[in-house]
């Protein structure tokens, strides 16, 4: 089989091209730096760490080519840096290959200022580069103290889950640069003299209020005047919702404020206050936000407001701002990139159904927003959407509770867009029109966390492709509000088991340093003082797992750290991994070192090894559950003596390695079946989780390979026989034992259960189960996707 695979950033920093942009001319094969980032950003306009980490890449045609020695240099001015002057740090030559994560070892840097920076380098032949173009970031909050209030609208003056909230202010001259500072508590867009400012969707997304809300950074330079400036916030409740911690009012909350900077360095702030005033909007929520709840939007054409956040708006009839207490928390930026339209689709059908019901296909299942434009509706003309997934068994559509709704001005031109809540779907139903919508008018908008796309795979087997490229394709539609959804409809929650399974997956496939660190700061809110964590992450609830689930804190760092060289993420939960280990789970091991269950908590339940397997029988076969989260464990363990390693500390990393040894003895005493020469239920997990994390013996190890072998050839004809938790470990075990063909037999078969199979059922994403119950946007069985690389 022939294959090819592309990756477009390389934590190596070297890229070898045959010819690229930056080359001046043909035959010149000098090396040239490229692809200048802070925190994996380009140009970041909030970064809150002391010392930023610089990141940069190499171009050049010529073979054996490598980095020796770098030199950068940070100022404080553009003009500085054009010098050649470092006036924050000059690093001189460092002798070094590294050029990825670099920390900043200048000045202290100061919150809300802007810095910028270059670099150059010096090849194998110690010959220099130029100087790279140069580069920028903005320094975050810092923890310095917010100008202005929280501001909301008051539950007596309307509708306040989706209000408009409103101010002006005025620029006697023209700002040299202004940036906007939002801090919501739900959802918002930012809206200046009658614009929405920027691309930005569904911001800034979900955190753990009672711990941790979230801010971002926009440059509004160009859409300031001199004169009189109008300064609009639009809110929606989303996760600001009863259901959830640290939840203290009854709609959305937000604080924020404008700062601008004169030619002569002068500043002006301009900061939400309660001088400014609030209206409900054209916009309603339907239903309660929480899981298989998440409902809609209903949008009431007739109250639509124009021109709201012009500076000349008449506001006369709005209300006064609250401003709510809001109990302390820490204030962060979101360190993800923000969340944007990145693909749209047209209808591929659109049928009727009798009784003014038309179904409309999108071709595709994705995550995300519509935009729907109607030219002849008549006033008061009401309209109702629903959005599914898939047809189930009965034939209905699954529409997982998402709705929507449209109330008609009776106007050329009208429009139904989700602002403030997504769907999952491939299928729109549209009650309540007489003739068929035009397929023009019909948009649906992919929308998700806006990350690098960075590896592409072909081979000559075109069932292959397809299976990597619906794996591909469905983590973009998982990544929503910086982290990583189970599924876009039901639940939307970020369960770790599901995470674990697929990190390498996704961390191959595309750049996801940034939506892991904000990710990894959740859990940390999530954990509790006994170190026990949730499933779930942010906003637990009594959601279903085990310890597979619990180590995503462990193995998602390590993970990052083996992709991406990122030691400041292990460093970060280093304590949250030490707390749950050292802490709640010492607790319940019993007195032979075995994990053998916890309670159900308030935040957490069920004690699942795998999860969804062919037919669904895992939380029958105890044995099995109870090798498995030993067999977590004994990982846990051994990722912890290399992440202790690498942050240098050496006790810790001798104990961990102690703990793993002897948990391994104690697993293979306790699980191993002599008589039958396999462990537990003798399931494919059974054999190959004790293979791979080295519980099984030397001289055992041939014997248990023959045997998992025969129960996926024999007695499953070639086909897997595991769930979320199996994917990956099943997988990778066979790989290390050089049988990648069995991998390619299971991978490849269209027939139940695989990738294959929900190929030939008209999948477009992968499911939650391999019989496809329940949703058909789901996070179980991406594991699959590290294969096609490694």
């Amino acid at each position: 089989m022939r294959f090819w695979m592309m990756t477009m950033w390389l934590c190596s920093g070297i890229l070898l091209i045959g010819a690229c942009d930056a080359v001046a001319a043909a035959g010149d094969d000098r090396m040239y730096i490229r692809n200048l980032r802070t925190e994996y950003h380009v140009a970041p306009l909030h970064v809150e760490h002391a010392q930023p980490r610089l990141s940069w890449q190499l171009e050049t045609p010529r073979r054996g080519a490598a980095q020796t020695s770098w030199q950068v240099l940070v100022a404080s001015s553009p003009e500085m840096l054009a010098a050649d002057e470092g006036d924050l740090w000059d690093s001189g030559k460092v002798v070094s290959d590294q050029s990825n994560l670099i920390p900043y070892d200048g000045a202290a840097l100061e919150p809300r200022q802007v810095y910028y920076w270059k670099v150059r380098a010096w090849d194998e032949n110690d010959q220099p580069t130029d100087w790279s173009t140069p580069a920028q970031w903005g320094m975050g909050m810092m923890e310095a103290a917010w100008p202005g209030d929280y501001i909301a609208m008051h539950v007596d003056d309307g509708d306040q889950e989706h209000p408009l909230l409103r101010s002006t202010f005025t620029l006697e001259r023209q700002p040299v640069e202004a940036r906007a500072y939002i801090n919501s508590l739900g959802y918002y867009e930012l809206y200046l003299n009658g614009g929405k400012v920027d691309d930005y969707q569904l911001m800034p997304g979900p955190s753990q209020f009672d711990q941790r809300s979230l801010y971002v950074v926009h440059d509004v330079t160009e859409q300031l005047q001199t004169g009189a400036n109008g300064f609009g916030l639009w809110l929606g409740r989303g996760w600001y919702s009863e259901e959830y911690p640290g939840v203290a009012y009854a709609g959305p909350v937000v604080r924020g404020f404008i700062e601008v900077t004169y030619d002569d360095g002068d500043t002006e702030i301009f900061a939400t206050h309660d001088g400014w005033k609030a209206h409900e909007s054209h916009y309603t929520r339907i239903d309660r936000w929480f899981s298989a709840q998440y409902g809609g939007e209903e949008v009431d054409g007739r109250a639509l407001i124009t021109g709201w956040s012009d500076a000349d708006f008449d506001d006369s009839d709005w209300h006064p701002v609250v401003t709510p207490e809001i109990p302390d928390h820490h204030v962060a930026p979101l360190e993800a990139e923000p969340n944007r339209i990145t693909r749209s689709f047209q209808p591929r059908h659109i049928q009727f159904e009798g009784d003014q019901t038309w179904l409309v296909d999108f071709g595709t299942n994705l995550s995300g927003m519509v935009e729907l434009r109607f030219d002849d509706l008549k006033p008061d003309q009401e309209l109702a959407f629903e959005f599914g997934d898939h047809f189930n068994d009965a034939g209905e559509l699954a529409i997982h509770n998402q709705r929507g709704r449209y109330i008609a001005r009776g106007e050329v031109g009208e429009t139904y867009e989700n602002r403030f809540n997504y769907h999952g779907f491939r299928y729109m139903r549209i009650r309540g029109l007489d003739t068929a919508p035009l397929a023009g008018n019909l948009t649906a908008h992919l929308v998700r966390t806006d990350f690098e796309v960075q590896t592409a795979f072909a081979s000559s087997d075109t069932l292959l492709n397809s299976i990597h490229d619906m794996v591909h394709y469905t983590l973009e539609c998982l990544m929503v509000g910086g982290y990583q959804v189970d599924c876009p409809h039901a639940e939307r929650f970020g369960y770790g088991g599901d995470g674990l399974a697929s990190t390498p997956t996704a961390m191959i496939m595309h750049g996801m340093g940034p939506l892991y660190t904000n990710w990894m700061a959740h859990w940390r809110d999530c954990q509790r003082p006994d170190g026990g964590l949730p499933h779930v992450a942010p906003n637990p609830i009594s959601t279903g797992g085990g310890p597979y689930w619990c180590a995503f804190v462990i193995g998602a760092p390590w993970e990052a750290y083996v992709q991406y060289g990122d030691a400041r993420m292990l460093a970060d939960n280093y304590g949250m991994m030490q707390h749950w280990l050292d802490g709640y789970v010492a607790e319940y091991k019993e007195e032979d070192g075995l994990l053998m269950g916890w309670p159900d908590e308030e935040y957490r339940n069920w004690y699942l090894g795998d999860w969804a397997r062919p037919h669904r029988n895992e939380r029958e076969a105890e044995r099995s559950v109870h090798l498995v989260n030993n067999c977590v464990l004994v990982q846990s363990f051994d990722w912890m003596v290399k992440i202790a390693e690498v942050l240098g500390h050496e006790s810790d990393a001798t104990r961990y390695a102690e703990e793993r040894d002897a948990l391994k003895e104690r697993v293979h005493a306790v699980f191993y079946d002599e008589e039958r020469g396999t462990y537990a239920d003798d399931t494919q997990l059974d054999l190959a989780y004790p293979l791979h994390v080295g519980v099984a013996p030397e001289d055992l190890r041939p014997a248990l390979i023959e045997r998992l072998e025969s129960i996926i050839l024999d007695e499953h004809d070639g086909h897997l026989d595991v769930g979320l938790v199996g994917v990956p470990i099943l997988t990778t075990t066979l790989r290390e034992i050089g049988r990648n063909d069995l991998v390619y037999a299971y991978t490849s078969k269209e027939s139940f259960p695989g990738w294959g199979y929900m190929l030939a059922n008209d999948a477009t994403t992968t499911w939650e189960h391999w019989d496809g119950h329940r949703s058909h946007i789901h996070n179980c069985y991406n594991g699959i996707g590290e294969w096609f690389y490694t």
